[in-house]
């Protein structure tokens, strides 16, 4: 039963004698949990990097400096190239998520047209998650994406996670 080995195309197998891409890890236990572990024992991140020809490399990992937080991000050691930071509770912050509302980090600011009046048109609603979310079971409160959308399309992402809508 073979534990490593490198076939003749340099792919990599890991329990495996057929690697079918460069690098494969196999495991045939139902009783243990598959895992890919990267550890730092010393002052380091714990990082994976992903990068292509002439495009910008990313890294995933954990910022050794705050080691409650899973980081992705597109400068090595997490300096100012942090997109995404995942907190062990479940909560994130990024560049992507716009939750930064301060003044001195805008520009091109205009005033919505009838802001107010398409505000209160809104309905305010609590809820709970449904389980193909696969997100927490807390009540939560907000608005739906599908009321919002007639008075402020730019805020609602069609992208979601049960199809097309949302």
């Amino acid at each position: 039963d073979a534990k490593f080995i490198i076939d003749t195309a340099g792919n990599v197998g890991i329990g495996t004698t057929a690697p079918s891409k460069l690098f494969h890890v196999y495991r045939n236990n139902a009783l243990t949990d598959d895992q890919f572990r990267i550890s730092q024992a010393g002052t380091g991140d714990a990082t994976m990097e992903f990068e292509l020809p002439g495009a910008q490399g990313w890294y995933v990992g954990i910022d050794n400096s705050d080691t409650n937080q899973l980081k992705i991000g597109t400068t090595e050691g997490f300096g100012s190239g942090v997109a995404l930071t995942i907190a062990t509770d479940g909560t994130f912050t990024g560049s992507a998520t716009n939750d930064i509302s301060d003044a001195r980090l805008k520009e091109n600011i205009t005033e919505i047209d009838s802001a107010l009046d398409k505000i209160l048109k809104l309905r305010g609603v609590s809820f709970t998650w449904k389980p193909e979310a696969k997100l927490n079971n807390r009540t939560q409160l907000g608005v739906i994406a599908q009321e919002i959308e007639p008075y402020f399309p730019e805020l609602v992402l069609n992208n979601s996670i049960s199809g097309p809508e949302y």
